[in-house]
Protein backbone atom coordinates (compact mmCIF):
# COMPACT_ATOMS: atom_id res chain seq x y z
CA UNK A 1 0.00 0.00 0.00
CA UNK A 2 1.81 3.32 -0.98
CA UNK A 3 1.15 6.88 0.60
CA UNK A 4 0.21 8.56 -2.72
CA UNK A 5 -3.40 10.16 -2.19
CA UNK A 6 -4.96 8.55 -5.86
CA UNK A 7 -3.40 5.29 -5.68
CA UNK A 8 -3.58 4.50 -2.27
CA UNK A 9 -7.45 4.89 -2.06
CA UNK A 10 -7.25 2.32 -5.32
CA UNK A 11 -5.38 0.12 -3.61
CA UNK A 12 -7.31 0.09 -0.40
CA UNK A 13 -10.52 -0.74 -2.94
CA UNK A 14 -8.73 -3.88 -4.13
CA UNK A 15 -7.82 -5.22 -1.29
CA UNK A 16 -11.44 -4.50 0.14
CA UNK A 17 -13.02 -6.27 -2.61
CA UNK A 18 -10.69 -9.02 -2.47
CA UNK A 19 -11.17 -9.51 1.41
CA UNK A 20 -14.49 -8.95 1.09
CA UNK A 21 -14.81 -5.60 3.48
CA UNK A 22 -12.51 -3.37 4.89
CA UNK A 23 -13.33 -4.05 8.84
CA UNK A 24 -12.14 -7.28 10.21
CA UNK A 25 -14.27 -9.75 10.85
CA UNK A 26 -14.55 -12.30 13.96
CA UNK A 27 -15.32 -15.62 12.85
CA UNK A 28 -17.40 -16.68 15.67
CA UNK A 29 -20.46 -17.72 13.92
CA UNK A 30 -18.76 -21.26 13.19
CA UNK A 31 -17.89 -21.85 16.55
CA UNK A 32 -21.26 -20.82 17.90
CA UNK A 33 -22.77 -23.13 15.41
CA UNK A 34 -20.36 -26.17 16.48
CA UNK A 35 -21.42 -25.31 20.01
CA UNK A 36 -25.13 -25.49 18.60
CA UNK A 37 -24.51 -29.00 17.16
CA UNK A 38 -22.90 -30.56 20.33
CA UNK A 39 -25.58 -29.16 22.36
CA UNK A 40 -28.16 -30.58 20.28
CA UNK A 41 -26.20 -34.06 20.04
CA UNK A 42 -25.94 -33.87 23.98
CA UNK A 43 -29.74 -33.03 24.39
CA UNK A 44 -30.61 -35.56 22.07
CA UNK A 45 -28.99 -38.05 23.91
CA UNK A 46 -30.36 -37.24 27.27
CA UNK A 47 -33.48 -37.09 25.66
CA UNK A 48 -33.13 -41.26 24.38
CA UNK A 49 -32.27 -42.07 27.61
CA UNK A 50 -34.81 -41.04 29.52
CA UNK A 51 -37.47 -42.23 27.25
CA UNK A 52 -35.26 -45.65 27.73
CA UNK A 53 -35.34 -45.57 31.27
CA UNK A 54 -39.39 -44.56 31.46
CA UNK A 55 -40.19 -47.47 28.98
CA UNK A 56 -37.76 -49.92 31.24
CA UNK A 57 -39.79 -48.97 34.13
CA UNK A 58 -43.26 -49.13 32.87
CA UNK A 59 -42.49 -52.40 31.84
CA UNK A 60 -41.27 -53.57 35.40
CA UNK A 61 -44.14 -51.86 36.72
CA UNK A 62 -46.88 -53.55 34.56
CA UNK A 63 -44.84 -57.10 35.17
CA UNK A 64 -44.89 -56.49 38.73
CA UNK A 65 -48.22 -55.55 40.06
CA UNK A 66 -51.01 -57.24 40.32
CA UNK A 67 -54.29 -56.37 38.94
CA UNK A 68 -57.52 -58.44 39.64
CA UNK A 69 -60.14 -58.39 37.09
CA UNK A 70 -63.13 -57.75 39.74
CA UNK A 71 -62.20 -56.26 43.48
CA UNK A 72 -63.67 -59.25 45.58
CA UNK A 73 -66.71 -56.99 47.34
CA UNK A 74 -68.19 -56.57 44.02
CA UNK A 75 -67.47 -60.49 43.12
CA UNK A 76 -69.52 -61.56 46.58
CA UNK A 77 -72.24 -59.55 46.00
CA UNK A 78 -72.29 -60.40 42.12
CA UNK A 79 -72.58 -63.44 43.11
CA UNK A 80 -75.74 -63.47 45.71
CA UNK A 81 -77.20 -61.40 42.85
CA UNK A 82 -76.98 -64.11 40.42
CA UNK A 83 -78.01 -66.64 43.04
CA UNK A 84 -81.19 -64.57 43.86
CA UNK A 85 -82.53 -64.01 40.37
CA UNK A 86 -81.78 -68.21 40.09
CA UNK A 87 -84.31 -68.64 43.01
CA UNK A 88 -86.70 -66.23 41.49
CA UNK A 89 -86.39 -67.47 38.03
CA UNK A 90 -86.78 -71.29 39.77
CA UNK A 91 -89.80 -70.20 41.60
CA UNK A 92 -91.65 -68.67 38.66
CA UNK A 93 -91.20 -71.93 36.73
CA UNK A 94 -92.38 -73.98 40.03
CA UNK A 95 -95.49 -72.04 39.85
CA UNK A 96 -95.97 -72.00 36.29
CA UNK A 97 -95.96 -76.25 36.87
CA UNK A 98 -98.03 -75.91 39.51
CA UNK A 99 -100.60 -73.86 37.83
CA UNK A 100 -101.11 -75.95 34.64
CA UNK A 101 -101.33 -79.02 36.82
CA UNK A 102 -103.85 -78.03 38.29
Amino acid sequence: MSLTVGASHMLLCRTAIRRGSTKKTLHTSASRMKAIENQSRRNNLKLLTGVGIFGFTAVVAANATFVTKTPELVAVKEEAETVETEKVEIEAVEAAAVDESG
